[in-house]
Parts: C-alpha cells; sequence; structure tokens
C-alpha cells in the first residue's frame, strides 16, 4: 500500500509542476496582451478588440490550473481555531474527513463543468465578443481544474485518514 501512494503522490506533484508552469505561461501572456493593447492604442492608435476577453481566458486557466499545486503545497489561506486544540491524530482525522468531502464536491463541480462544456459544444456557442471564440475553449479548464483538485483532496484525505487511524510504531491508542 505505501508504494501505490508513493507512486499516486509522485504522480500528482508531476501533473501539479506542469500546472504551475502552465499557470505561469498564462501570467506572461496575460502581460504581452495588456502591453500589446496598451502599446498598440496609445503609440499606434489601433486596438486588438481581443484584449479583454483572451487576457479573461487566460486568467480562468491560470487560476484553475494553479488549484491543485496550491492546496498540494499548503498554500491555500486557512483558518486553525479548531486544529490547534486538538490531538495531532484528532486533527489529522478531522483534516482527512474534510479532504475526502471536499474531494467529493470536486467531483460533483467537475461533473457540472463538464456538462456545460458539453452543452456549449453540443450548441457550438460562441462568445459574444469580436472573436468569437467557442466557448469549449475557455470553458474546458473548469473540469480539467476540478478534477485534479478532487484528486489532490483525495490524496490528502487519505494520507491525513492513514496517520489518524493507523499511526507509525507506538501509536497511542484508539482516535478518540
Amino acid at each position: 500500500m505505501d508504494r501505490f501512494l508513493d507512486v499516486i503522490d509522485r504522480g500528482l506533484e508531476t501533473v501539479c509542476s506542469i500546472c504551475v508552469r502552465l499557470s505561469g505561461a498564462f501570467l506572461v501572456l496575460m502581460f504581452v496582451f495588456i502591453n500589446l493593447e496598451v502599446l498598440g492604442r496609445y503609440v499606434f492608435g489601433f486596438s486588438t478588440l481581443i484584449e479583454d476577453e483572451f487576457v479573461s481566458y487566460f486568467f480562468v486557466w491560470m487560476t484553475f490550473l494553479g488549484f491543485a499545486a496550491t492546496l498540494r503545497r499548503g498554500q491555500f489561506l486557512r483558518v486553525n481555531v479548531v486544529l490547534d486544540r486538538v490531538s495531532p491524530r484528532v486533527s489529522d482525522l478531522l483534516q482527512g474527513i474534510a479532504a475526502l468531502v471536499s474531494s467529493g464536491l470536486c467531483g460533483v463541480l467537475a461533473y457540472c463543468s463538464g456538462e456545460t462544456v458539453r452543452m456549449s459544444f453540443l450548441f457550438k456557442s460562441v462568445s459574444l465578443a469580436f472573436s468569437q471564440t467557442p466557448l469549449v475553449l475557455p470553458q474546458s479548464i473548469m473540469p480539467i481544474g476540478m478534477v485534479l483538485l478532487a484528486l489532490v483532496f483525495l490524496s490528502q484525505g487519505v494520507l491525513r485518514l492513514r496517520s489518524a487511524l493507523c499511526p507509525p510504531n507506538g501509536g497511542e491508542g484508539p482516535v478518540l
């Protein structure tokens, strides 16, 4: 079981690292698009007409790609009022349960956003902006990001529950 969890953990770390790099690339694209628009408007007197729309898409992609890595690295904001007042094993138990519930919630969000993408595909929906971008393109990151976040929550939940319920040698007995 340890080896299986290690393989999953390494796989998630690799995927999260790739996602962070892609998020960074979208941040750079945002910078380039905004500066090209500013340069075009104020120096050459023209607008690309797509900058606002595409920068918004890049921002959404950057954000959804960053969720899993942010969670995995413990960088989401947290309020630890309860966790600071209980034993480490009870803390692991509570965090494990919360992570599994969160994984399920992310799974529901992945399904629902996937349905949105499917409907956009079936109806050939396009943006109302000048570019008329097929909405499948900007929307497709939502289910992808939610699946990745669900997997990280699931991984963390399993590891926390395992730590709480199956302590290493010399555990101090039952959790509660």
